[in-house]
């Protein structure tokens, strides 16, 4: 019963939420300048307000949009032009200042009319209440992009105008009226519902409405942990390809091009962050919208697991894009928001696991649904869930694992030290670090004094470990004793900065 009645509160939601999505906002039309002088169109979109002070928000457009067949590989980021049009809505007759801060040149006119703007310049126009047509033109040659269009209303405040204030066109604003109409009309119907079910079932305890109030009250705190995973997914989708922004941390890239690399062409390839321990002729040294990177093959600067999860994502949803023109590198189809898909997805399964770990180790049931409600809603973490990093799958391997030697030592099943065993296993296929896994495990066992069930998983691993040397061989032994090598002087140099923060050196 609390599994239907929280798919159809995530049904309703998403109901909701189609309704009251803002239609507000400009008609952008993003091109690139070519060398002739021509504009060549890059995507139309609606952005619900120009605000775009840092450049990521602007040249994201043009990385996930980017069509190698037609507008060919991006060494740089080209000079780019962006039009924006639409309507702006006037609450109420008076003299509105505009100012418009941009890197780059940027002219704004208001019925057709240009507005001079300057440096800290605030241009002021009277205009009557209603619907006026704004036009916005920003170009950029190079260096970073930034547009941010501000308003001051009578007697109010210089800011970004709000998307409300803005309409691509009439039958946008019409739409959004309908739209609105009927979320609140929606809303009604769920609170109308509600106060139903709970009138019949006052009027009638027995009735039908009233067991299914039991049974809902009875599993309350189910409900509330699949009431905090729907909160936990809003908050994770909410804008997930932006932030954190492109090429924050490049190792996004390196896990999606080295599993669609062993997917597509058998070998793995991905940058790395040891190129010097490859000879020249297995190097591929480009930059890439002005970030550089160095391909190298067979890649070992992570195990494989992850990335080819992660590049299985980004290939279905590439498999109805367009063949690239010979010789183009087919792996930067691998989209940045297709590739998140994947840690947030296996963030909220995490929370499943947190809470059943926090309930095997001693937490009450009201203890652990606060951690998860803490996990599902803390910004940091929500952050990180976004990355394609290796740890999205490692901790779940881990708390997976833990949780299968715990009920072996409670019941003696094998079965779950098989699945520890497996767990594990995967763990050395995932990261580097997954090592602690199976020493865990093996620690946790041995402590209770489940012998024959510590050799088992460690002989599970073993074998794990081995294939995965198996597979370094397959492709490159010596390359990957390289590889492993100089990962290794970068972990002791982190502990000597330890040893220099422990001493008050930092």
């Amino acid at each position: 019963m609390a599994d239907l009645a929280l798919l159809g509160l995530a049904a309703y939601l998403t109901v909701l939420g189609v309704f009251v999505r803002s239609s507000g906002g400009l008609v952008g039309r993003y091109a690139i300048q070519a060398a002739g002088g021509e504009e060549v169109p890059v995507r139309t979109q609606v952005d619900r307000s120009l605000d775009f002070p840092v450049p990521q928000r602007l040249d994201a457009v043009y990385i996930f949009n980017w069509d190698l067949k037609r507008l060919r590989f991006p060494e740089n980021k080209p000079p780019i032009v962006v039009h924006w049009t639409g309507l702006l809505r006037v609450p109420s007759e008076g003299s509105y200042g505009f100012t418009l801060e941009a890197q780059g040149t940027a002219a704004l006119r208001v019925d057709g009319m240009p507005l001079d703007l300057g440096p800290d310049l605030l241009a002021e126009r009277p205009l009557r209440a209603g619907l006026h047509p704004i036009e916005v033109d920003y170009r950029l040659n190079e260096g970073e992009s930034k547009l941010v269009l501000r308003w001051q209303p009578p007697g109010g405040t210089l800011q970004p105008i709000p998307e409300r204030f803005l309409a691509p066109d009439r039958d946008a604003i019409e739409t959004g009226r309908s739209r609105r109409l009927y979320g609140w009309l929606w809303l009604a119907a769920g609170a109308g519902f509600l106060l139903a079910v709970g009138a019949a079932a006052r009027r009638r305890p027995s009735s039908r409405a009233a067991r299914i109030l039991g049974q809902l009250a009875a599993e309350h705190r189910r409900l509330a942990l699949g009431a905090i995973l729907i909160l936990a997914a809003v908050l994770r989708f909410n804008d997930y390809a932006l932030v954190p922004f492109h090429h924050e941390t490049a190792d996004e890239y390196q896990h999606a091009w080295e599993g669609w690399n062993l997917l597509h062409h058998g070998t793995p390839a991905s940058w790395s962050t040891f190129p010097d321990r490859y000879p020249l002729d297995q190097t591929r040294d480009f930059r890439w919208f002005g970030d550089r990177y160095v391909l190298v093959w067979p890649y070992f600067d992570h195990p494989p697991l992850f990335s080819l999860l992660v590049g299985l994502v980004s290939s279905i949803a590439a498999s109805s894009s367009p063949p690239l023109p010979s010789g183009y590198p087919d792996y930067l189809l691998c989209s940045l928001p297709v590739m998140r898909l994947v840690p947030i997805v296996l963030s909220l399964i995490g929370i499943l696991l947190l809470v059943r770990l926090a309930l095997v180790y001693g937490a009450s049931e009201d203890a652990a649904l606060l951690a998860a409600l803490v996990y599902a809603v803390l910004p940091v973490i929500v952050l990180a869930h976004r990355l394609v990093k290796g740890e999205s799958l490692l901790a779940l391997l881990f708390m997976g694992a833990i949780l299968a030697a715990d009920r072996h030592a409670r019941d003696g099943t094998m079965r779950q030290v098989a699945i520890a065993g497996a767990l594990c296993s995967l763990a050395i296929w995932t990261k580097a670090t997954g090592v602690a896994v199976p020493l865990v495990v093996v620690l946790m066992l041995a402590s209770q004094g489940k012998r024959r069930a510590a050799w088992l998983v460690s002989g599970m691993t073993a074998a794990a470990l081995g294939l995965y040397l198996l597979y370094a061989w397959a492709n490159d032994f010596q390359i990957f004793i390289k590889v492993i090598q100089a990962q290794a002087t970068t972990k002791w140099v982190s502990m000597d900065a330890l040893q220099d923060l422990l001493s008050g050196k930092v």
